[in-house]
């Protein structure tokens, strides 16, 4: 019965994929709503995907170090339908799965701390999710049961330039993980009934469980940057820039360690993909409106939270979030709350007042400016104006991508006056530690001083003396040089028996005896408190401190 079946569920399925509408190049959808992808059903590429992954990923147990050679390795294995001694049967058409280089994408994620057996049972766990909106390339993408990882659909000249960026690209996240830049955490293949269907795994940015009241892609351009009707009349529709400007005149706008610590990290990402000669790239942007939604639970008799709130609540992502990954630019990290929101949206407000939750990342980085790039901004800079169409020198679309988003995405509020003094100190605080990093005995060591025991504060005065000689340019220091060491106040007992005392620690200089040509070393001698002076200074015998080389 089911070998006659299944010869006429292939008719079936050719004669619908011939009445279905197409949708980019390779992806058509018939009327029931089906989807297809090179002629494939989308439920049998993501089926069989998951298949390929759990048993590629989670055959590999090499505890090594990464090598050069690691990011060409393709790994092919074969899933007939019956399957063999090493791989199952499935229901899904005989297929051929590929791996491009796993044993390096598994360092890439271990660099972001995602283990495999969380990988495989995000992937694996549960049916992948597919999306509904393709965009202009007709690409298929799924998001996985938990939102970690999208998985999307990539041309072959995509697939083949991330190969080929994969060693610089895996030195740029080693170097620099808090970035805003996809993170690929695999590359597969599969081919089926002939067709070879590459597929790519990220992070997601914009979590379902988070309502996201409105979503821009924005690319800086303005030649046909604004979303056509039948997305606008979509239930979550993706605008573009003109939109933006449309419906947000004024911006979005950030409190100032916020807006500096989200253009320094762009700055920093644009700058690597200029690097690589990439263009093209967008900025996706997920807008949640904390007061609308407020709002909209209120006119609902207040109804207790759902268990979706809940699992909000308890979520921790395991991908780096949106407000981490722009924590590492910040000046100070410790205003950043964090723990507020366990999405990481970015805390910001709209003209109007209303607080927003905002959530962000460049996606689209495989598109390189090379000849037929070129070509394409050759004719449409003769037709159009060549400053607004979306295809551009990396430079220029560098320049322009960064001013519109700074210059009218984004709008940083006024510094409050007690945030400038604290800026203004801590300016102050790093010219006093370009010239002599500054030392203090902390809450710790005045603790142990209290008790007695100095024995820890004499080492760790030894390690700061030699820090601070040794961070000299030698090629100044002469006989006679001095080295102040500044102390900051700590109270420290005279007698050592823990009573409460006040002591100014006052600076200790350190008078080099021989011009310094290799690194040295010092030794405290003594560290215990002058009870004649009622200070607790580093005392030696010597006026001056002979400094030896070793």
């Amino acid at each position: 019965m089911s070998d006659k079946s299944e010869p006429e569920d292939n008719l079936k399925r050719g004669a619908s994929y011939r009445k279905s509408k197409r949708v980019g190049r390779h992806r058509k959808e018939d009327e029931s709503g089906a989807v297809f992808y090179k002629k494939a059903p989308q439920d049998h590429i993501s089926g069989a995907l998951q298949l390929g992954i759990t048993h590629s990923v989670g055959s590999h147990t090499v505890d090594r170090d990464v090598l050069l050679q690691d990011f060409e390795v393709i790994e092919t294995i074969v899933f007939p339908k019956a399957g063999t001694t090493l791989t199952p049967h499935h229901t899904f058409d005989d297929f051929r799965f590929k791996s491009y280089a796993p044993l390096a994408f598994r360092y890439f994620r271990d660099i972001f701390n995602i283990s495999t057996e969380d990988f495989l049972h995000s992937i694996g766990a549960r049916s992948l999710i597919p999306i509904g909106n393709p965009g202009a390339s007709g690409s298929c993408f799924w998001i996985t049961h938990d939102d970690e990882f999208i998985v999307k659909t990539v041309q072959q000249k995509e697939a083949s330039f991330l190969t080929k960026l994969l060693p610089a690209y895996f030195m740029a996240v080693h170097q620099n993980p808090k970035t805003l830049l996809p993170k690929f955490y695999g590359l597969f293949n599969i081919n089926i009934g002939g067709h070879n269907i590459r597929v790519c795994v990220m992070n997601n940015l914009l979590p379902r469980r988070v309502k996201m009241h409105q979503k821009y892609d924005l690319k800086g351009s303005t030649f046909k940057r604004k979303a056509s009707k039948s997305e606008r009349e979509k239930k979550s529709p993706t605008l573009k820039d003109l939109d933006f400007v449309d419906f947000l005149p004024d911006g979005i706008k950030l409190e100032f360690e916020y807006y500096e610590a989200l253009k320094h990290t762009i700055q920093a990402d644009t700058r690597l993909l200029h690097s690589f000669k990439i263009m093209d790239y967008s900025l996706l942007l997920g807008i949640h409106n904390e007061t609308v939604e407020a709002e909209s639970r209120d006119k609902e008799e207040k109804k207790s939270i759902d268990s979706e709130a809940r699992d909000r609540s308890k979520h921790i992502s395991l991908n780096p979030t949106t407000l981490q990954n722009i924590l590492a630019k910040s000046a100070r990290p410790e205003r950043f709350q964090i723990a507020a929101d366990p999405w990481g949206g970015i805390p910001a407000t709209n003209s109007s007042g209303d607080k927003l939750k905002i959530y962000l990342g460049i996606i689209d980085i495989l598109q390189c400016y090379k000849t037929m790039k070129k070509i394409e901004h050759a004719w449409k800079a003769i037709i159009y104006d060549g400053r607004t169409v979306s295809v551009h020198r990396p430079g220029f679309y560098k320049k322009r991508f960064e001013g519109f988003l700074f210059g009218t995405v984004f709008r940083n509020l006024p510094m409050t006056e007690s945030l400038r003094r604290l800026n203004e100190k801590d300016k102050q605080k790093l010219k006093q530690r370009a010239k002599f990093p500054p030392k203090t005995i902390d809450e710790h060591d005045a603790e142990v001083a209290m008790d007695g025991d100095l024995g820890e504060i004499q080492a760790k005065l030894t390690a700061e003396l030699n820090e601070n000689i040794n961070s000299i340019d030698r090629r100044k220091t002469f006989k006679g040089t001095k080295i102040p060491i500044k102390r900051d106040e700590a109270a420290v007992s005279p007698n050592g028996s823990g009573d409460a005392a006040d002591l100014d620690h006052k600076d200790v200089e350190i008078i080099i005896a021989e011009k310094i040509t290799e690194p040295v070393t010092v030794a405290v001698l003594h560290c215990l408190p002058d009870v004649s002076t009622d200070s607790a200074q580093v005392h030696n015998p010597n006026d001056q401190i002979p400094v030896s080389t070793h």
